[in-house]
Order: C-alpha cells, then sequence, then structure tokens
C-alpha cells in the first residue's frame, strides 16, 4: 500500500487536507527447471553425454522473468567440450572449471515461454566401470 498525503493552510489560517493511496501487487513467476542426459543410459569412458536443461514457466506463473541465472556444476570425472554449449533464446554463457553459466535477461510469460540450454561432457578416460556419475 502507497499512500500520500496533503496538508497545507491558508492565509486565513484555515488547514486543508487531502490524501490517497495507491494498491501496488507484485507478481513473480514460477519456473521449473529439468535436465536430461542422451544417452541416458550406460556411457564407457571417454564416451559423450549431450545435457539439454530446459527453463519454463510453469501454469502458475504469473509475469515475465527477468535476470534469470542458470548455474550447472560439472562433477568430477566429466569434461565439459568447448565450444558445445547452445541456447535457444539469447544469452551469455560462461565457464569457470567445472562450473557453467547462462545468464537471460528476460523470460517471456507467453510466446517464448521456455529456454533450452545445452552441452556436452565427455566421460573422462580414467573413471572406473560401474561408476555412477550424478550430473
Amino acid at each position: 500500500m502507497n499512500r500520500v498525503r496533503s496538508l497545507h493552510e491558508d492565509e486565513n489560517g484555515t488547514v486543508f487536507e487531502d490524501g490517497d493511496e495507491a494498491k501496488v501487487t507484485v507478481v513473480e513467476p514460477d519456473l521449473s527447471i529439468e535436465k536430461t542426459p542422451d544417452p541416458s543410459g550406460i556411457v564407457v569412458a571417454g564416451g559423450e553425454v549431450r545435457y539439454t536443461i530446459r527453463v519454463t514457466h510453469t501454469a502458475a506463473s504469473a509475469s515475465d522473468a527477468f535476470d534469470l541465472v542458470i548455474n550447472d556444476s560439472i562433477p568430477s570425472g566429466l569434461a565439459f567440450v568447448p565450444g558445445s554449449n547452445t541456447s535457444s533464446l539469447t544469452t551469455s554463457f560462461s565457464q569457470t572449471g567445472q562450473n557453467l553459466s547462462w545468464t537471460l535477461s528476460r523470460l517471456n510469460l507467453t510466446g517464448a515461454n521456455s529456454v533450452l540450454l545445452t552441452y556436452n561432457v565427455t566421460v573422462d578416460l580414467d573413471v572406473l566401470g560401474n561408476t555412477t556419475l550424478l550430473n
């Protein structure tokens, strides 16, 4: 609630008072994020996996989303393939070690209301058989 109040006095000493208020409703986006590997099963050491991250508005979302930052940390045993990252919308991408980051200035509620981010990793050659790597 935002209120304004005005008081003033005229030359005869009469006090005048006025005011008003305005309601502001703040809405927030409601987003979901999902990551899927391809292939999703068994991969051999030295093999490559493509990850797809999808960020989308849910049915409960009430507004555009602004200044999104999507971070993904790659576990040891996997190595990012340089230049393999793509995005279905304009984003900026950065990599620091095993940490990947995409920045998106706006995700619309209507129209293009989701973004797909992809990147590839290779399985390190020294990863032992039957090792599960969670990413």
